[in-house]
């Protein structure tokens, strides 16, 4: 899956008010470990040649992130794909953008869970979901959730956006 992170990270040098204004402007869902990331910046120096790397930081340990670039305006303008990694956990992390120049920006973002095949889910609706090869599947009533051999003590509670990450597979029968 891919993700879009926008908003001009050149700015964040300026002070510490300006992070609250950070990424992820437009994302419309968080991303899972080993998912792509869109991430578009001002770099200074970007465009004469010099490495912007990407860097994840989460609980006291830090990941490159592997990146593939798209473009690199002759403005400093740096849009590139990273993917986040396989070390990564469900919570806060922050994301480090380290230009040629030695000018460090970051921004906190976000990273749902990776659940289990067979987990049992649940948002705001009434819906009970069962997860199964990526997808969303519906338990359409008590009497097939008892008949699946599954339990209300396995329940994990989501957001609704957490939930709609996941693309609806039908109903589980």
């Amino acid at each position: 899956m891919r993700y879009l992170i926008t908003g001009l990270l050149g700015l964040f040098l300026a002070s510490e008010a300006a992070l609250a204004v950070s990424p992820p402007i437009g994302l419309s869902q968080n991303p899972r470990v080993g998912d792509s990331v869109t991430i578009s910046t001002v770099c200074a120096n970007a465009a004469a040649g010099g490495s912007v790397l990407f860097t994840f930081s989460q609980n006291g340990s830090s990941a490159m992130m592997p990146s593939i670039f798209n473009k690199t305006g002759a403005n400093g303008f740096v849009n590139a794909i990273v993917g986040i990694p396989q070390s990564a956990q469900a919570g806060l992390g922050e994301l480090i953008v380290t230009c040629p120049n030695g000018a460090v920006m970051s921004s906190v973002i976000a990273i749902d869970p990776v659940l289990p095949d067979g987990a049992i889910v649940k948002a705001s609706d009434p819906t009970v979901y069962r997860i199964r090869g990526g997808l969303k599947y519906g338990i359409p009533s008590l009497s097939v959730f008892y008949r699946l051999g599954l339990s209300f003590g396995n329940l994990i509670y989501l957001s609704d956006s957490q939930l709609q990450s996941y693309p609806d597979g039908g109903v589980q029968n």
